[in-house]
């Protein structure tokens, strides 16, 4: 009994060390351009552009390529709109599944998963012709994210992630009218990850 229990411990401790050997912490940064998507044609948007940067960690499991990674990312969003410009920050906490092709020096890799956004920042209501209600923007959202890119000399990795929002990032103060108006976030963004 004793023998199974040390040859238990080894193990454990064994594949604790080989979990830890594939853990990696590093920062990302990068540009977003973001946009609304309504739910009636009569506000005509525009891309509006800010930035994206955080704490990023990477969980690789073996030499097989798949893992994870997460982020916690102070991120901005918006539109633009009849000469408004719509600015909201938000806490993004994205979690997604990673494959990484491997390869000597570079490594493609592609992304897949959920986010959520709270809002931190930014303008709450604000009015724009042709609506007859304010518009308000929620304080959190959640949608799906897919990236694409590839990894330099193991320490760098750029690409581009495109954020597809699920939730009503912005309402109407009626919600329950039938002439309610609601706005799904799309953020594109381009961005690089540097591991340490």
């Amino acid at each position: 009994m004793r023998k199974v229990k040390l040859f238990l411990l080894i193990a454990l401790l064994t594949t604790v060390s080989v979990v830890q050997g594939q853990i990696r912490f590093g920062v990302k940064g990068g540009i977003n351009v973001a946009n609304a998507s309504f739910s009636k044609d009569v506000i005509d948007t525009k891309n509006f552009t800010g930035f994206n940067l955080g704490p990023v960690i990477e969980l690789m499991l073996g030499d097989v390529g798949l893992g994870f990674d997460a982020a916690v990312l102070y991120t901005q969003k918006g539109f633009k709109a009849e000469e408004r410009t719509v600015s909201n920050s938000y806490l993004q906490v994205p979690v997604n599944l990673k494959y990484k092709f491997i390869t000597p020096v570079i490594k493609p890799y592609l992304a897949a998963g959920p986010y959520i956004d709270l809002k931190v920042a930014g303008d709450d209501t604000w009015s724009i012709a042709g609506v007859e209600e304010q518009i308000k923007s929620q304080s959190f959202g959640a949608g799906l994210n897919f990236g694409a890119g590839v990894e330099l000399i193991n320490m760098i990795q750029v690409g581009i992630n495109v954020n597809w929002g699920l939730t009503d990032n912005y309402k109407s103060f009626e919600t329950n009218s039938i002439d309610s108006y609601k706005g799904k976030s799309i953020t594109w963004s381009g961005s690089a990850i540097v591991f340490f």
